[in-house]
């Protein structure tokens, strides 16, 4: 399992290199095939509104950070785009393994909700994000590299946990579905790397996440990190 933060681009390079060592049979995507299919269709009409509604509140490029964060949000994941390329590069097949629920519900709201004038004034206006690096992504990391290799400690408050939104049914059933999907898959080809977000990769939580899943099946798994 290699875990990647979700919209870090600047990691590109560290998960080609992670593939590139690890040399897959098969690499699995925490991505659905429908949110590839909608993201595809709609990069287009996506782009056009959102460089429209930058124009209609007077910002240039280089644009701010919070507002890249967002051109992020509507691109391709990395994560399968960097995949797909290994993949294409290899003959290795790489195949989307998320449920499609999440997607479903929320990409198709995106042109409405985020890319209008209105919400990027109010994203300018409630953030003083002057640096990716060390304002946004510097944090995440840091607790990810340390849940990742420690685990979690038990007593941490629920309001207050990392990872307290595994414990909706919703996403509880999301983490079995994964888990199976990748079961399924590895019973058929041992050479597996699964490409997900690293809360997945977090053991000994309260409530059990994708490794968790996995190894109580018996299987064994080796996690990395890919920023």
């Amino acid at each position: 399992m290699v875990g990647t933060i979700h919209l870090y681009e600047e990691a590109r390079e560290k998960l080609r290199s992670i593939l590139e060592e690890l040399r897959p049979a098969i690499i699995t995507v925490e991505i659905s095939r429908f949110s590839i299919e909608f993201r595809e269709n709609s990069r287009r009409i996506w782009t056009e509104r959102f460089n429209l509604a930058l124009s209609r509140i007077g910002v240039k490029q280089p644009i701010p950070l919070v507002l890249e964060l967002l051109r992020r949000q509507i691109s391709m994941p990395y994560e399968w785009t960097v995949s797909e390329e290994y993949g294409g590069r290899y003959g290795v097949r790489v195949v989307p393994i998320d449920t499609s629920a999440l997607s479903r519900r929320e990409l198709p709201s995106w042109e409405r909700q985020l890319l209008n004038e209105k919400n990027l004034w109010t994203l300018l206006k409630s953030s003083d994000l002057e640096d990716l690096e060390e304002g946004h992504f510097g944090p995440l990391k840091m607790q990810a590299i340390t849940l990742m290799k420690d685990g979690m400690r038990h007593d941490t408050p629920a309001p207050i946990h990392p990872l307290s939104w595994l414990g909706a049914p919703f996403w509880q059933e999301r983490e079995r579905v994964l888990s199976k999907r990748l079961a399924r898959i590895a019973s058929i080809c041992h050479r597996v790397v699964h490409v997900g977000g690293w809360m997945h990769c977090v053991e000994d939580s309260p409530w059990p996440t994708l490794v968790d899943l996995l190894k109580g099946t018996g299987m064994e798994v080796e996690v990395k990190c890919a920023f």
